[in-house]
């Protein structure tokens, strides 16, 4: 812990800051893989790998042109990966139903994504070829991840992002293991939220 309070003590120099990013942007096309959903974000972190620092790049100029959900393109994805990545994208609805920010229009796509995830993330991650389930996790992560950035994001993915960045914990697996205090934690403020979850 006393690494992870120091990896990211405020102001310490090359934590917070966001480079410039000046030169033209090409237009790209995201295939996406895993359940991340980073394919919808015009931002990037890369952790240097000497240093241990994780740098974040945020440009609306980076977000793809097009993102192309196809299950077929998903298959090869170990299980791992792909139950990791949709715990994080099963997490991120509940920060949209819990957020103080939400509306009904994110409280209802947050819900369905979450309807989805929980029906099809198990039999998607025992079975790459149940194409039906991969493409239905896919696509709740498209429906959830626009309404996170619309309501932002809560204690999960900060808590996450400081696990995999002091300790190199995946974000799929600090949201599993962070998720179930938070939400013990958050249920005073939050239970008609949680109640929906």
């Amino acid at each position: 812990l006393s690494r992870l309070r120091l990896h990211f003590r405020a102001g310490e120099p090359g934590v917070n800051r966001r480079p410039a990013l000046d030169a033209p942007k090409l237009p790209h096309v995201a295939l996406p893989t895993t359940l991340s959903g980073a394919e919808f974000t015009g931002a990037a972190g890369i952790t240097d790998p000497v240093d241990g620092v994780k740098q974040l790049y945020r440009d609306t100029k980076l977000a793809p042109r097009w993102v192309v959900l196809d299950p077929e393109l998903a298959r090869p994805t170990p299980a791992a990966l792909w139950a990791g990545t949709g715990m994080k994208a099963l997490a991120d609805t509940v920060e949209v139903l819990c957020s103080r920010r939400a509306t009904p229009l994110s409280d209802a796509v947050a819900a369905a994504a979450l309807a989805m995830l929980v029906a099809d993330l198990a039999p998607a991650t025992a079975d790459p070829d149940d194409l039906g389930a991969r493409g239905r996790c896919q696509f709740a992560v498209g429906m959830a991840l626009p309404q996170l950035a619309m309501v932002g994001v809560g204690l999960v993915a900060g808590l996450r992002h400081q696990l995999g960045g002091g300790l190199g914990v995946a974000h799929g697996e600090a949201s599993t293991i962070v998720l179930p205090h938070l939400i013990r934690w958050n249920r005073p403020f939050c239970e008609p939220a949680l109640a929906r979850a």
